[in-house]
């Protein structure tokens, strides 16, 4: 059982709209993914009880959840490379392929900002008050002696593009490859101009802590090998014993928080019931382990949440309660492996956990 405080959403289907290939505008609702990415299809329906339907870039040419993120289907240039981190091209400008993408729009308005992501890359573009649509360059290319570079072309992009008395040369030659500074910038020409803009949600997220405390209770068996002490060298019955501990979760900040990383310190001591009247039942040993795991969230409802978790098991400290056992207080755990499934309620949790042989050692 377990404690813990968090506040995650869950994936589920948002009020929003599409615009077809017939530039009709529809309102439906649409499967609310919370792309980290964008996405190359999504899934919609016409109420919420409606037939599930895939959306494509060969049929979809804008769609938009409401107070959320809005995508449109464009015909760009695009240079997967340009963002490599160790290139290995001297060459400078980009090498353009033309390909039909979703693109996030970050700010709608006279000239309109729109972003492209896929994991490390990202890429942006410019749409002219004509419609047309370029992408602002920033490439990385091996200048002299193998030296890494950067084209930072997107600033005299912006200058030629962007042409305001509130967009000096000094403050262009400032902006960085960032979202956040090409959307000021562009906020700031819309207002230059005296322009209406439409600034979407922005998309950047933190990822969220949250603490556990868990209780449980383990069942095991001691099972002897060759070198053990002479008297436990006898059948060990399974038994129950308890556990308690902490935890610290990180959500991640993307895909609806359905994914996390878990560190649960926890104290336990492994208590034996022999079969053999002469030795008797007492607690071997303690110990305090750090299991460190990822968790994943299936969402059932707005209350109700289950999740598979795997845990890499790592021991910190470990001692027996007395030394007539071994004939030392000093005792070795092995690491080993966790998997487990559970769901939470609100505040509350509970989990089964199936933990893998681990050995002891004196």
């Amino acid at each position: 059982m377990m404690v813990h405080l968090n506040a995650l959403s869950q994936i589920k289907f948002e009020k929003g709209y599409i615009i077809d290939n017939h530039d009709e505008k529809i309102t439906c609702y649409i499967k609310n993914n919370d792309w980290e990415n964008n996405p190359d299809t999504f899934q919609y329906r016409f109420g919420m009880s409606g037939e599930l339907l895939l959306g494509t870039l060969s049929e979809i040419k804008e769609f938009g959840i409401d107070s959320g993120a809005t995508f449109i289907a464009a015909d760009v240039p695009i240079d997967y490379a340009i963002a490599d981190l160790k290139p290995t091209s001297a060459d400078k400008n980009p090498v353009w392929v033309q390909q039909r993408l979703f693109l996030r729009v970050v700010v709608n308005g006279l000239a309109s900002l729109y972003e492209y992501k896929r994991n490390q890359f990202t890429q942006f573009y410019l749409r002219r008050a004509s419609g047309d649509i370029i992408p602002l360059i920033h490439k990385n290319y091996l200048g002299e002696q193998g030296k890494v570079e950067t084209n930072l072309a997107y600033r005299q992009q912006l200058w030629n593009e962007l042409s305001c008395k509130s967009l000096g040369r000094e403050y262009i030659a400032r902006l960085r490859y960032k979202k956040e500074d090409l959307t000021m910038c562009f906020l700031k020409y819309s207002a230059c101009k005296d322009s209406s803009f439409v600034l979407h949600p922005s998309t950047k997220r933190t990822g969220q802590f949250n603490m556990m405390l868990h209780v449980g209770i383990d069942y095991t068996r001691y099972k002897p090998y060759v070198g053990i002490p002479i008297g436990m060298n006898h059948s060990l019955k399974h038994n129950l014993t308890f556990r308690f501990g902490a935890g610290l979760e990180y959500i991640a900040p993307f895909n609806k928080g359905k994914w996390a990383l878990l560190l649960e310190p926890t104290y336990q001591h492994y208590k034996v019931k022999s079969s053999s009247a002469s030795v008797p039942n007492k607690p071997i040993f303690w110990a305090i382990e750090a299991p460190i795991g990822i968790r994943y969230y299936l969402f059932l409802n707005d209350n109700l949440k289950g999740f598979l978790n795997v845990h890499y098991v790592a021991k910190i400290y470990a001692r027996q309660f007395k030394a007539d056992w071994f004939g030392t207080d000093h005792i070795y755990l092995g690491n080993n492996l966790a998997i487990g499934s559970g769901i939470t309620k609100n505040i509350f949790s509970a989990e089964f956990r199936y933990t893998a042989d681990r050995k002891v050692f004196v």
